[in-house]
């Protein structure tokens, strides 16, 4: 029984896994249009929803509501007005979220207020962060492409091949507390998939888009974001077993809901920015 149970939920976490690859792509294709920053709303849409159905603050009409559509309006601010706009409009976000509580004095308390802010700010912003990596690169646009799958691959390859190597060889468990099924090996594992994952890549983008890549700086990197992707599922793991959860949604059978997929990348896509912006990988 319990073999089947395994390879039900291996078949189903490969039949989703496909569905996200062919919706990637997709995404990918027409990366230079609104598609993006649609994609990125719906994501941050539906982890933004995860976080309140899990905390029971959904059952606040008022402030999910303003929690939701600030996760859909951070994607749509144009790189070029970020800068100036942020800001005054995280202001007005306060605003409103201290007068929902005035309203709802009964029934929301201070800390619900701070929760709200953090996951209504800092996801959207994190997921927003390929927008501008989009932008950065217009003229040349086979780098942000790069650095896009450079950002989810460290994350995702790490995360499957953890999974492969604890499931086979995993013996060592490494914080059973919060994550009881992840080991030392699957972690080990995670980080020389990461790290072949990265030099396959790189070797792909430099010869058929003939830019030089400095591996140096590439083997450098690749094992601190597969060790952030492993921070990124750690937290969202103990997020769960505080709210008493298993998943944070069913929308991805075998994975669970949008937060499953892409916790390990709360912490890569920033981690990135900023390697972009000074330690870049591309001569």
């Amino acid at each position: 029984m319990f073999l089947l149970r395994n390879n039900v939920n291996m078949k189903q976490r490969l039949i989703s896994a496909g569905v996200g690859i062919c919706i990637l792509v997709i995404v990918l294709i027409f990366y230079k249009t609104i598609l993006l920053n649609i994609s990125i709303a719906a994501i941050s849409f539906m982890a933004v929803y995860e976080l309140l159905v899990a905390t029971k603050y959904i059952r606040n009409k008022l402030l999910a509501g303003a929690c939701l559509s600030f996760s859909i309006l951070i994607s749509f601010i144009k790189t070029s007005l970020i800068h100036r706009f942020l800001v005054p409009i995280c202001i007005i976000f306060i605003f409103l979220l201290f007068i929902i509580m005035i309203v709802e004095y009964k029934i929301i308390h201070i800390e619900q207020i701070g929760f709200a802010f953090l996951i209504s700010v800092v996801i959207p912003f994190t997921f927003s962060l390929i927008i501008y990596i989009r932008d950065n690169f217009v003229k040349i646009p086979h780098i942000s492409i790069f650095y896009i799958l450079l950002i989810l691959g460290s994350a995702w390859i790490s995360d499957t091949g953890a999974y492969f190597t604890g499931t086979f060889l995993g013996k060592t468990k490494f914080v059973p507390e919060i994550s009881p099924k992840k080991t030392i090996e699957g972690v080990i594992g995670g980080i020389i998939s990461s790290i072949v994952f990265g030099i396959i890549l790189g070797l792909i983008f430099s010869v058929i888009f003939k830019f030089k890549i400095n591996y140096f700086k590439l083997l450098f990197t690749m094992p601190i974001a597969s060790m952030l992707g492993i921070l990124g599922d750690l937290s969202a793991s103990l997020i769960k077993r505080q709210c008493l959860i298993k998943d944070f949604g069913m929308i991805m059978p075998g994975h669970g809901g949008i937060l499953d997929r892409f916790d390990s990348t709360l912490f890569t896509i920033p981690f990135y920015y900023l390697v972009i912006i000074f330690f870049p990988l591309i001569k």
